[in-house]
């Protein structure tokens, strides 16, 4: 069976469907919200773009606070917080 073509894909230019999927797949919030999956890439710019931050500041957020997002976005406040001092 085909599958539907959704209404945005009716407008697109052949080559750009692909495009489109891979922004929407990595704009799609992981299943597990409590941790962060560092070695999944599409997770990873997720979770990048969530906090406005480099995929790599994010791998160095985990590396120093661990994998709970909770402890990630509260490591990233308070270092935000102290580079405006």
């Amino acid at each position: 069976m085909p599958e539907e073509a959704s209404a945005i894909d009716n407008y697109l230019q052949p080559g750009q469907k692909e495009k489109h999927m891979s922004i929407t797949a990595s704009n799609r919030a992981p299943a597990d919200l409590s941790h962060i999956k560092v070695n999944d890439q599409d997770e990873l710019r997720y979770w990048a773009d969530r906090f406005e931050r480099t995929p790599r500041e994010l791998e160095n957020a985990v590396i120093r606070v661990g994998a709970n997002t909770k402890d990630v976005e509260q490591y990233l406040k308070l270092k935000s917080y102290s580079k405006r001092e």
